[in-house]
Formats: structure tokens, sequence, C-alpha cells
């Protein structure tokens, strides 16, 4: 059953009314389509006891007060769903980069980001990905279990993708000696190098 505590946003984008309610015991915020009047088929999942919604009309994104949590939820009005916010860091300074869906995301800025985003840790200039970190505060952080250079976001925070340098090439130097039948004697020395990545 849903209860609607207050109509208090709408977004233009999409032509929408968002709605904090409850379904159940899952707090929750519904979405209805101004053309036709009608809740979407699926609601979205916030905080503890919904009391109050705010928009953001130039960047889209919904702030929803959770009273019963003492938390603000953050929804991405143009994909209606929830987002963290994140910095995302490269260690060291352009030694890679951060993407998800071909777009490259900044450094050092906070950036919302919809729950599930996979972000992909790629190295540039001689540097490999080597491992995920999420930072706790100025002085420390804890190594995250991400060794694919992907990285799910799934909570607020900073996180620095550390990169380093590529190994050189190995080089293996051959030499081939072609000898005489009879006498085994060196016709001639083909010095030969090869590389092994």
């Amino acid at each position: 059953m849903l209860w609607i505590r207050s109509i208090a946003s709408l977004d233009f984008y999409h032509g929408t009314i968002l709605s904090s309610g409850k379904i159940s015991d899952n707090d929750s915020v519904s979405v209805i389509n101004t053309t036709d009047d009608k809740k979407t088929p699926h609601d979205i999942c916030i905080g503890h006891n919904p009391v109050n919604i705010a928009s953001n009309r130039v960047t889209g994104m919904v702030y929803v007060v959770n009273g019963g949590s003492n938390t603000v939820s953050v929804i991405d009005g143009h994909s209606d769903k929830v987002a963290a916010g994140v910095i995302f860091n490269v260690s060291p300074g352009n030694s890679g980069t951060i993407t998800s869906s071909n777009k490259e995301y900044p450094t050092n800025t906070f950036i919302y980001l919809d729950i599930g985003t996979s972000c992909i840790a790629q190295g540039k200039n001689n540097f490999k990905f080597d491992r995920w970190f999420q930072n706790l505060n100025r002085i420390s952080s804890i190594p995250l279990d991400e060794s694919s250079g992907i990285l799910m976001v799934d909570r607020y925070g900073t996180f620095t993708a550390n990169f380093k340098p590529l190994s050189p090439p190995r080089l293996w130097h051959l030499s081939i000696s072609i000898l005489t039948m009879d006498t085994m004697d060196i016709i001639t020395d083909i010095p030969d190098t090869i590389k092994i990545d």
C-alpha cells in the first residue's frame, strides 16, 4: 500500500513528479509520470522515513531528507537512480585515467554517480593499474579488493587508483655461430636480440 506524504518536487527534465512515500516496510520515493498521472512500476529505495524532497533544476539532482535515519539521499533525476558522491584520484599524477561508458571522469573533483556504476582505471604514459584505495582521511586509506581495475561505486567516498610503472622489456642477447663441418672453425657470428615483454 502506497501512502504519499507530500508531492514536493517536479522534475521538468522527464515530466515526472517525485513523491516520498512508503511501500510496506520499504522506505522509498515514487516517480509519477505527469502526462498520464500514473506511478512508474518501480519505486526508488532510500533512507528511513523520507520527509522532504528538493531538486536542483540545473543539475537534475533530487535530494530527499530521511527523518528516520538522519540522512540525505541523492537521486539522479535523469536516470531515477540513487547516486553517490565520489572523488577520484590517480597516483602518481597523470599515470592513468578513470572512465565509465567511454566517459573520462575528472580527478580531485566531487561528482555524483549512480550506485552500481562500474568505473575502470586505465594506465597511460607507461604505467599500469595496481590497486584501488579508499581514502579515509588525509593520512590514511584502506586497500580495496579490486585488482582488476574496475571499481563498482556503492558508497560515498574518495577513491584513489594507484598505478605502477611498466617493467622495461627484458632483452636476451643471442649469438648464432656458423661452423665449418670439417674443422669446426667459426665462419661467421650472427648477433641477435629478442625482446620479451
